[in-house]
């Protein structure tokens, strides 16, 4: 298979000796150095009983690097939500080449197949807490034959606990006849129109407009939507030879037509909705996964078009390929690549039908981790960190993570093509969990195992281009489920990025990285967990820290008992910088409630333009917990502690120095009321992001799909140590209701000081 590549770099070459030890360096030439003579350069890697060496020679070249149209495009491509590809930096010079990576040798890595057992449990029915449905029989499995059916008889549910199936007695379609208007099956609307479809393959006249208006024909209220042109259908369609036509008449829209009326005999299970808050699973064969993608295809799904407040399934993806099929003008030409690879699934099963099964588990927890108080420290050797490669390429036989929307697939059928659209639309079985996944809370995520990539790619966003088919090598579990697990877990979004340092947001992506880390196999002991093959989790149009978000997995996976393989998807520095910290992390045996701790108060005590790295180098390079840390806890109104760091203590007595209209007491009146909300930085200013909130009760609800200033707006008549960035807002999003006393001295509040005064008055400090 082709790997993801970098954009190619053109090398000029004039006659200058450069060493190779410089290529490291090759993103700044002024530094490249002159060497004549033969140097070896050794790089330590993370097990200290090996070395690499690597044999450098006097060369004559000067090195230019100009990117690439490709790389242009992808610089420009910057509102994507994860930063994943197309900047995989490798040096490869006089045969030599180089990978950049830190920490476990890639053999040393737990991984399924190699050192580490399956990881996923039994097939097993269950109609009690964790549920399982399993639509096939599981007793005569083999990779020969298609899996048959689970139950014999067919079942329908028309109700709103289940997926509503397209060839359900009850599906009926409102249909004007005459000056009349009836209710017909609709069933028999989209088998009539399907097979009139196919009638029409033979005539030189078929175009994608017959698909058009066969699809409409049983969705006639969306004749005049954009979003049911089909213009990224019409566009491919036009695109294909004359070869490629006659095959697509032929063979392929034949075949998806059979696929999907195939349906009512293929699955005859009721298949429910894995509702929020229900830890329950779904077990489908791939055979019967292309029969709901085939349906999916001509959009035969009912009620899924509509996604008002009030509708029945506002809280789910989409499911029907309506947007996909029409034309995106953001990416054209992207879009017609995705096109070319959902074309290209179909054309494999037809060819050859899967056999295997695949598992939807949504994963749900209610007990956490005391994050602060974790005495488990940091430990040697469950790190690889590497800037080459790709999450579901070197991650093979790891806990696979997919930088997922809250609601799973996100845009893969519409605009999107990142990471998860990406995997997705490689991996077609992922995609049929928007049919009844419904969006994810905070303490869950989805865990699909089994899936098949069927397609290889290259490139990135508006670079995205399929490559053809892949050939799955992965082997089976004793179900026929491909080792192949993938974790879908959403990052929250931040509308300012200083958000994320608030103890709400950091114990919210802590608890979801818990709830996606920890085993899914509960007879599975802990010393035989697979690696968590992970990298920049919501750092793009999330707003995340890269460096933040690392810290964080690192600590989960200390807790949970895994070691983590993390792509830096091309970025050496974070590489270099990332395993420097862990390091010293390790020398100064810092324990998980430290750091914490320490990532706690980085607002409120990092110096100007100081990294999250950096930041905790100099606070461990003081050799003790700063006094912030372990300083006396002030007992607020409602009998809980709150910490003052040292700055604030010395703001207030700032206060009280240097404003002579102001009494003590009413400096301690200020004192109190940080302690009542429970504040750790008095400095900040109110940026924190919140939603829906008031004067009197605020929430914060990590929710993507609603604007997030507006809410903001709303905290403005809170006091000002309740506006800190890092107020005390609950873990569940409530902060403390301000009580009558602090609406009676409103007006006797501490005014604003000078900040130019206040910042002189701590340099003299």
């Amino acid at each position: 298979m082709k790997s993801l590549e970098p954009p190619a770099k053109k090398l000029k070459m004039n006659t200058k000796e450069v060493s190779d030890v410089e290529m490291e360096e090759i993103k700044e030439p002024d530094k490249v150095r002159r060497e004549s003579e033969k140097e070896t350069a050794v790089k330590e890697n993370t097990n200290d009983d090996a070395v690499i060496t690597v044999e450098v020679v006097k060369q004559e070249l000067h090195i230019e690097i100009e990117p690439t149209e490709e790389e242009n495009g992808v610089m420009e491509n910057q509102d994507t939500e994860d930063i994943f590809a197309d900047y995989a930096v490798t040096s490869q010079q006089s045969g030599e080449y180089r990978e950049y990576s830190r920490g476990l040798n890639m053999e040393n890595v737990p991984r399924v197949g190699r050192s580490v057992p399956a990881q996923m449990p039994r097939v097993e029915p269950s109609k009690k807490p964790p549920y399982h449905t399993v639509c096939v029989n599981v007793h005569n499995l083999n990779v020969k034959n298609v899996p048959s059916p689970f139950p014999a008889k067919p079942r329908d549910a028309w109700d709103a606990r289940h997926v509503r199936m397209p060839w359900s007695p009850q599906n009926e379609y409102p249909v004007q006849i005459g000056k009349e208007t009836r209710l017909l099956k609709r069933w028999d609307m989209i088998t009539n129109a399907l097979k009139t479809l196919i009638t029409k393959t033979d005539k030189p006249s078929f175009s994608a407009d017959d698909i058009k208006e066969a699809i409409i024909s049983y969705n006639t209220r969306f004749a005049e939507s954009y979003n049911w042109s089909f213009d990224a259908l019409k566009a491919l369609y036009e695109d294909f030879s004359e070869e490629e036509k006659e095959c697509f008449k032929s063979t392929l829209l034949p075949g998806i037509v059979r696929l999907c009326l195939d349906g009512p005999r293929a699955i005859t299970s009721v298949i429910p909705l894995i509702r929020a808050d229900q830890r329950s699973s779904i077990t489908l064969s791939q055979y019967q996964i292309s029969v709901l993608l085939a349906n999916a295809f001509f959009c035969t799904f009912p009620r899924r078009n509509n996604h008002g407040k009030d509708a029945e399934y506002r809280n789910y993806p989409d499911i029907n390929f309506n947007r996909l099929l029409s034309l995106c003008q953001r990416r054209y030409e992207a879009q017609l690549e995705k096109l070319k690879t959902i074309v290209g699934y179909f054309r494999q099963v037809i060819e050859e039908t899967p056999v295997g099964l695949v598992t939807f588990t949504r994963q749900v927890e209610t007990e956490f981790p005391d994050w602060k108080s974790l005495e488990i420290p940091l430990e040697d050797g469950q790190l690889r960190i590497t800037s080459q490669g790709i999450i579901e390429v070197e991650g093979d036989g790891m806990l696979q993570v997919d930088f997922a929307n809250r609601f799973v697939g996100g845009g893969v059928l519409a605009q999107g093509l990142v990471q998860e659209e990406i995997r997705f639309i490689i991996c077609p079985d992922l995609i049929v969990s928007r049919l009844f996944t419904e969006a994810l809370s905070d303490n869950e995520v989805l865990v699909i195992h089994g899936c098949q990539q069927f397609s290889r790619y290259s490139g990135y966003g508006d670079a995205y281009k399929y490559e053809g088919k892949n050939h799955d090598t992965t082997e089976f579990d004793i179900h026929l489920r491909r080792n192949t697990t993938v974790v879908a877990m959403d990052a929250s979004r931040f509308t300012n990025h200083k958000m994320q340092f608030t103890e709400r947001y950091l114990i919210r992506e802590l608890n979801k990285a818990f709830v996606g880390f920890q085993s899914h196999n509960p007879s599975l002991p802990s010393n035989k967990l697979s690696a968590v093959a992970t990298g920049n989790w919501g750092c793009g149009a999330f707003r995340g820290n890269m460096e933040l978000k690392f810290l964080l997995q690192l600590m989960v996976v200390t807790v949970v008992g895994r070691k983590m393989c993390y792509f830096t998807f091309g970025d050496d520095n974070l590489v270099r910088n990332g395993y420097r910290t862990y390091q010293m992390c390790l020398e100064h045996k810092v324990t998980v409630g430290q750091l914490y701790r320490h990532i706690l108060l980085y607002e409120s005590l990092s110096m100007k333009g100081e990294t999250v790295f950096e930041y905790i180098e100099r606070r461990l390079n003081n050799n003790k917990e700063s006094e912030d840390l372990n300083s006396e806890p002030v007992q607020n109104a409602s009998g809980s502690s709150a910490k003052h760091s040292k700055r604030q203590q010395t703001e207030l007595k700032y206060n009280a120095e240097t404003d002579d209209e102001e009494s003590t007491s009413q400096v301690d009146e200020e004192a109190a009321l940080l302690a009542q909300y429970n504040v750790s930085n008095l400095f900040d200013e109110p940026d924190q992001d919140v939603k829906n909130g008031d004067s009197d009760k605020v929430t914060c609800e990590n929710n993507p799909q609603k604007d997030d200033h507006q809410a903001w707006e709303n905290t403005s008549k809170l006091p000002r140590a309740l506006n800190s960035e890092s107020s005390g807002i609950s873990a569940d999003g409530a902060a403390p209701r301000p009580t009558n006393q602090w609406k009676q001295n409103k007006k006797n509040q501490p005014k604003v000081r000078d900040q130019k005064k206040m910042t002189d008055y701590f340099k003299k400090k």
